[in-house]
């Protein structure tokens, strides 16, 4: 009858090796997607503050105390300080407006809104040079304000649409990063339990399996030392303690043989 083929001793232990190999593999795998999705959001946060500080730059360097306020000034007081005042707003606003522009992750609104505020603020800085040389010309503040008048309200409104998109945008941003925290370190402590109960799981079968043949081998073994050579261990199994086993049984068996030799002869010659 062919024997039972059976996983050697050897290849027992690999399988316990591999195995935690494997749970090692899925955990660091488990490890390196949450830390990417933690980036990827961590990243689209950093991205809306970027955006948000940009708009609040481009508001101050704009609106009252910014380039509006200071040009309104000089068409009534044509103070020259006015001027100077003005363009370092305007350059302010420009150096927000860039920044607020190179960020990768803008929608056609955005677009749309940004380079209103920008036109605006570009015919701001051109009126500056048209209402000194009207008043260079004996102009008075009524003729200037005539000839330079600028219609900023559809500025000033995309960039209230624009806090109120960059508010949006944070806020979702926030909300994202604190899922995607929660939801990977739920995901990495589940992989990681996972790999260790599989682990402990292949290593408690196996081991009991060795356990058990090792057990069966050395209770047989007592059995014959006490000199009941009827008994045999009987394992099944092509693996190191299968010939172990085998090789025992064949030699109690010969043992056995040759005792029941010796017995017969003993008889004969009585």
């Amino acid at each position: 009858m062919a024997s039972k083929r059976t996983l050697s001793v050897r290849a027992r232990l690999l399988t316990i090796v591999v195995a935690g190999v494997i749970a090692i593999l899925g955990i660091t795998f488990a490890e390196l997607s949450f830390e990417r999705r933690i980036e990827d959001s961590w990243n689209g946060l950093l991205e809306a503050k970027a955006k948000s500080d940009a708009l609040a730059e481009m508001q101050a360097a704009f609106g009252y105390g910014g380039l509006i306020h200071h040009f309104k000034n000089y068409v009534l007081r044509q103070d020259p300080r006015y001027i100077d005042r003005s363009q370092t707003s305007y350059a302010r606003f420009d150096a927000a407006y860039q920044s607020y522009a190179a960020s990768a992750l803008l929608s056609d609104e955005e677009r749309s809104g940004l380079e209103q505020v920008r036109t605006t603020a570009i015919a701001y800085r051109d009126a500056l040079g048209i209402a000194a040389g009207l008043f260079a010309d004996g102009a008075t503040i009524e003729e200037v304000d005539d000839a330079v008048r600028i219609n900023d309200g559809p500025a000033l409104d995309a960039l209230l649409t624009l806090s109120v998109q960059i508010t949006n945008s944070v806020e979702l941003a926030v909300g994202l990063f604190d899922q995607t925290t929660g939801a990977g370190l739920i995901v990495l402590i589940a992989a990681s339990a996972f790999g260790i109960v599989a682990q402990l799981l292949i290593s408690l079968i196996m081991s009991r399996a060795i356990n058990r043949r090792l057990r069966k081998i050395s209770e047989t073994t007592a059995v014959v030392a006490s000199g009941k050579l009827s008994t045999s261990i009987g394992l099944d199994g092509n693996d190191e303690l299968g010939q172990i086993a085998s090789d025992f049984d064949n030699s109690v068996g010969s043992l056995r043989t040759l005792l029941g030799a010796v017995q017969k002869t003993s008889r004969e010659t009585a």
